[in-house]
């Protein structure tokens, strides 16, 4: 094979194709680009939706330990129809002041004009409470990105608020002041000191597309932190008997008082015991295990 130096006119058109080369790249790349951004505009989140999709009935079931049980009379007053004196009540105890969500409306002006208000809202209650789900519309909210620090550059620096409009409240309040009144009667005596529907995000103040979601609690909903104390039941149930078998080891406060294996507050969790590999492996354990059943994840970012 010859083994020559390039003439100068060979390095000239050598080079000439390596640069039209790199162009036809850059070409074919903002082609797939585009070609994915018209996917996007024209099936809405059908590219990703299936990385979102979760067979419920897949997730291990938990056999919970020490739960307690409402009465089935107890049961059955929390899923009557609901009362109009119900309706009034959580309307009227919601801020009269709140911004108003996507339909326009706040409190104040609803229940100045409740007796023309009353029978619609009933009638909307006994529709969900038939059907589970509102009519097309009914539940949307708008979601807005408030900025956490003075300039804000990734999505991190931003905090999610959903404003819903006054229907969802109104149902979420309802629900809440229903559990309120049970309980007292499923909590452990030891403490351990969903509404569907679709929303838009806003950008520079406009709506964007609709899009739906089907599970998880928006921020805010007043129902939320009974579900969770509902949830974290279980997880409790689960402490109490990896103490019990030896599983795990809790502090014990001194002159044999309580031992002391978790903490909760809020949405917060913390757990706490003796420092020792069996203990943390346990507790990765126990986490999993929860994590598993319920869907709930240790957020490893906010951990300590």
């Amino acid at each position: 094979m010859e083994v020559r130096q390039l003439s100068e006119d060979e390095v000239w058109t050598l080079e000439e194709i390596k640069r039209r080369l790199k162009e036809l790249d850059v070409f074919f790349q903002s082609d797939l680009k585009q070609k994915a951004h018209s996917n996007w505009a024209s099936f809405g989140d059908d590219n990703t939706k299936d990385n979102f999709k979760e067979n419920m009935s897949r997730r291990p079931k938990l056999i919970c330990y020490g739960l307690k049980k409402l009465t089935a009379h107890e049961a059955d007053n929390i899923v009557s129809v609901f009362l109009t004196q119900e309706v009034k009540r959580a309307l009227f105890d919601c801020g009269a002041d709140k911004a108003p969500g996507p339909d326009g409306f706040n409190f104040r002006f609803i229940r100045s004009f409740w007796d023309l208000f009353e029978s619609d809202f009933v009638d909307i209650m006994n529709h969900f409470h038939g059907r589970g789900r509102f009519s097309s519309g009914v539940g949307s909210s708008f979601i807005t990105l408030i900025p956490k620090v003075g300039d804000p550059s990734v999505l991190g620096d931003f905090r999610l608020i959903n404003l819903i409009g006054c229907i969802s409240k109104v149902v979420s309040k309802v629900l809440a002041n229903l559990l309120k009144l049970v309980m007292g009667k499923i909590a452990s005596e030891h403490p351990s000191a969903f509404l569907t529907g679709r929303s838009s995000v806003l950008v520079n103040g406009s709506p964007t597309f609709e899009f739906g979601w089907q599970k998880g609690i928006r921020q805010g909903d007043p129902i939320l932190p009974f579900l969770f104390i509902i949830v974290m039941e279980a997880f409790s149930g689960m402490m109490k008997k990896a103490c019990d078998i030896g599983a795990f080891d809790g502090l014990r406060m001194p002159n044999d008082g309580t031992v002391l294996s978790h903490l909760l507050y809020a949405d917060d969790t913390k757990l706490m015991g003796e420092w020792s590999s069996s203990n943390f492996k346990n507790m990765k354990r126990i986490l999993r295990i929860f994590y598993l059943c319920s869907g709930l994840k240790l957020n490893l970012y906010k951990s300590v």
